[in-house]
């Protein structure tokens, strides 16, 4: 997502193994100029995390956590979804997209988004899938925690040897 606009910029759907998904992810992000990566740090995800930081991504979300053994702050790499966070990251997508705040253009995303609900038990889940659903919600949040310039100067030099250079050293 834009960290701005809220407009869906790309999407990635498909089974791969966790360390080459690692791979595309970090391939993606290189070409949204370093953009805000968030991997879930449950079950595979680890791997797809660990790999992403050997392959040196440069931003990459983590959260701070409190250790109540040694009483330190640390920071862990990816989100947690549990049962506390999930409702946390549907609201909120629920509300982004009740507000107009989110541009969605892919069909599949669209269809998981009609067929997602809550059961009577407070369950969440779409019909059959919900990747995409929970994807979204995930990238919802973290336009929470990425930032973007207030100012950016116009430059007009496309297709010249300082725009290729412009390109090769932004952060």
């Amino acid at each position: 997502l834009d960290v701005g606009t809220g407009e869906q910029c790309a999407i990635w759907h498909g089974h791969i193994a966790p360390d080459l998904l690692a791979e595309e992810v970090y391939a993606v992000g290189l070409w949204y100029r370093d953009a805000l990566c968030c991997v879930e740090s449950n079950n595979h995800g680890l791997t797809t995390i660990t790999e992403l930081r050997h392959l040196g991504y440069p931003k990459m979300f983590r959260r701070r956590q409190l250790n109540s053994v040694t009483n330190t702050i640390g920071q862990e790499f990816g989100w947690k979804t549990t049962r506390t966070s999930k409702p946390l990251m549907i609201d909120d997508l629920s509300s982004a997209l009740r507000n107009f705040e989110l541009t969605i253009y892919d069909r599949h995303t669209l269809a998981e988004l009609r067929t997602f609900v809550r059961n009577d038990r407070g369950g969440m889940s779409g019909s059959p899938y919900d990747d995409r659903v929970m994807a979204l919600a995930l990238a919802n949040q973290m336009r929470k925690y990425a930032h973007e310039p207030e100012y950016v100067a116009e430059t007009d030099d496309y297709w010249t040897v300082d725009w290729f250079a412009r390109l090769a050293t932004d952060a």
